[in-house]
This record gives structure tokens, sequence and C-alpha cells, in this order.
């Protein structure tokens, strides 16, 4: 394959601020990665997570297919439509049977209670963590108040981008369990 020589605009999802960019390809790959000095919110800027868009997309550790662990510990190859009809079941079950308010979040790392919520409007083996998820906010008597534990503590440096040190919070494994209060 060639390089396509025509620079394309984009705008990188690692994070909120979107930030525009511009790529040259060679089939899946990207070949070089700049900041679009057009783009009316970051002229031109960009952090080493968007430069690093390639390695996301294809590195060597990426997971091309979906793994139901199995009652050995060993994992097992599953399509997208088994995987999220098993998923969403389980979660259903839970939230029918402990009201789905609470939950545990275990990564390789610890472990943490959260807010999450799990609602038949998601996609199937999906949950939300609440914006405010690890901040320590105000209360009335002008103190401050975890609502959270911060997602970094729950990451090693395994599950970091090894240059901007960014934990890749859409790939870290985690098993979230419901709580009953």
């Amino acid at each position: 394959m060639t390089a396509d020589a025509a620079w394309h605009k984009s705008a990188c999802i690692l994070c909120e601020n979107n930030c525009g960019i511009q790529i040259q390809t060679e089939g899946r790959r990207f070949i070089k990665i700049r900041g679009d000095k057009e783009h009316v919110a970051t002229a031109g800027y960009t952090c080493n997570k968007a430069l690093r868009l390639d390695h996301y997309q294809n590195g060597g550790a990426r997971l091309t297919t979906p793994l139901r662990r199995e009652a050995d510990g060993s994992f097992t190859p599953v399509d997208w439509d088994t995987a999220l009809r098993e998923i969403a079941a389980r979660l259903k079950a839970e939230r029918d049977t402990h009201g789905g308010a609470f939950a545990r979040i275990t990564t390789s790392r610890g472990t943490a209670r959260a807010v999450v919520e799990i609602d038949d409007r998601l996609q199937p083996g999906h949950a939300v963590l609440p914006n405010g998820f690890g901040l320590d906010l105000p209360t009335g008597d002008g103190a401050t108040e975890r609502t959270g534990v911060a997602l970094n503590t729950l990451t090693d440096r395994t599950w970091r981008d090894p240059i901007a040190g960014t934990p890749w919070h859409k790939h870290v494994p985690a098993r979230i369990e419901p709580l009953s209060i």
C-alpha cells in the first residue's frame, strides 16, 4: 500500500477537548498526525495522546473481539451480539434484584464503591458512571466530600499511556457488581 499523501481533517476523541487534527493514512494506519491550525478551538495544538492515535487503534495489545471469562478463569472469544446480550441480561438481573444504585468497581489495582446508572435506554452491556465521579465537592458547611474514587486510582501503569501517563479509561478491564445499601 502507498500512503495517501492528502491530509484529512478529523478530531481526537481521547478527551473532552476534541483537538482538531489532520491525518495521513495508509489503509487502517495513521502514518502522520498533526494539529489542525485551522481548527477554531485548538488552533494547531494537540497533546501526545492525539499524536499516538495509531497506537490506540492498531496497538498489538488491542482486543479485537469480546472475551467471555469462563469458570476456570480462562477467556473464550465470543461475537459482539452474544457478548452484549449476555452482559445486558446479567446487568438487568442484578438491577432487578439489588436496585442497581450502587456498584463495586474492581480492577487489577483495587476496588471502589460508586453510584452507577443501569437503564433500559442504555446500549446493552453498558453502565453509566455519573459526572463528578472521583471529585471532591464542597458541602453546605464549607467542607468537601469525595463523591467516589478517581479512575486513575484504579489503573496501574499497564493501563496508562506510557508517555502522557493518562489512563485509557475506555479500555480498562473492570468488574462491576451491584451493592445493596
